[in-house]
């Protein structure tokens, strides 16, 4: 399995409570950046990165997509469930920003742990990863465990209208 594109998207989250209020500024939506990568074998994984608005650090989900839009275009190719070969690899492509690399970290995640084949885990857990998600079919605790579907993207499905269109794509028919 290689990676065959990554695209990008820019999501505004709005607050459940409406608006988020600090010091003088208040906001009412998060600016969200949400990964695809895709494989040559038709997987798809997900991951997302997102601040804690934009008076935490006003550049952060731009300085997130314009880091991504960097490194993306040299890890197409790579097997994306030899995490440490494709983390090795980032870190070599751009030092520091671990928020910059975390969504493309987690979309390899969701492929590694949810596609029937044997993966490469050298010094990771999956149990060590805890993820939050807003979409239909989510992982769920029940009884203290987790319960998620063994299905590609954990049998959780993006809804693509609200993804809208790309603001970046790398990759096979870019």
């Amino acid at each position: 399995m290689k990676i065959s594109r990554i695209t990008v998207y820019q999501v505004d989250l709005p607050m459940k409570e409406g608006a988020y209020s600090w010091s003088t500024q208040s906001f009412s939506a998060f600016d969200s950046t949400i990964v695809a990568i895709e494989t040559d074998e038709g997987i798809t994984g997900y991951g997302e990165t997102c601040p804690l608005g934009p008076s935490y650090l006003a550049a952060y989900a731009e300085c997130a997509r314009t880091g991504i839009a960097k490194i993306a275009p040299d890890l197409i190719g790579l097997d994306p469930t030899e995490l440490d070969r494709v983390n090795d690899r980032m870190d070599q492509l751009l030092k520091g920003h671990p928020y910059v690399k975390s969504a493309l970290d987690m979309a390899c995640w969701d492929m590694a742990i949810s596609t029937p084949s044997t993966f490469h885990f050298q010094s990771s857990a999956f149990h060590d990863y805890h993820t939050i998600s807003i979409a239909d079919g989510g992982p769920a605790v029940e009884k203290g465990f987790m319960q998620i579907s063994d299905a590609p993207g954990l049998g959780v499905e993006p809804i693509m209208d609200v993804l809208g269109d790309p603001v970046f794509r790398t990759g096979a028919s870019a």
